[in-house]
C-alpha cells in the first residue's frame, strides 16, 4: 500500500469527507497534504507526531505499512457503519445551535435506553 491509499483510507476510517477537512483537522494546508500524499515529499516528522497526537495513527503502519492503522483499541472505535458516518457528517455540518441539539437529544436518548435497561435486569 502506498502514502496514498494509506491516507486515503485514514480520511474514510476517520469519516471526512475529503483531504481539505482532513488537512484542517491536521493545522496544515491542503497542498501540502497533496504532496505528501502523492510522495513529492517524505512524511514529515510534525506530520507524523500530529497524526499520532491527534488520530492515534500507528507510525510504524503509516511508514511501512505493518501492524494495525491504529494504536490501541482505536481501530475498533473509529469504524463507523454508514448510519453513524451519516450522523457524524450531519453533526460536523450543523452550526453551533444544531450541535448542542444533536448533543442533547443523544444524552436524553442514552439516558432513557439507560433507565430502561435497569427495568428489564
Amino acid at each position: 500500500m502506498n502514502t496514498n491509499d494509506k491516507f486515503r483510507q485514514i480520511i474514510t476510517t476517520l469519516g471526512f469527507k475529503n483531504v481539505r477537512d482532513f488537512s484542517e483537522s491536521l493545522d496544515i494546508t491542503q497542498a501540502r497534504l497533496v504532496d505528501v500524499m502523492r510522495e513529492k515529499q517524505k512524511i514529515p516528522q510534525d506530520l507524523i507526531f500530529t497524526l499520532i497526537t491527534k488520530h492515534n495513527i500507528n507510525a510504524n503502519w503509516l511508514l511501512t505499512g505493518q501492524g494495525n492503522m491504529f494504536i490501541g483499541s482505536q481501530a475498533t472505535t473509529q469504524t463507523l457503519n454508514p448510519q453513524e458516518a451519516a450522523l457524524l457528517e450531519d453533526y460536523r455540518e450543523s452550526n453551533e445551535q444544531g450541535k448542542e441539539a444533536i448533543e442533547k437529544t443523544a444524552k436524553a436518548l442514552s439516558t432513557i435506553s439507560a433507565l430502561e435497561n435497569r427495568k428489564v435486569a
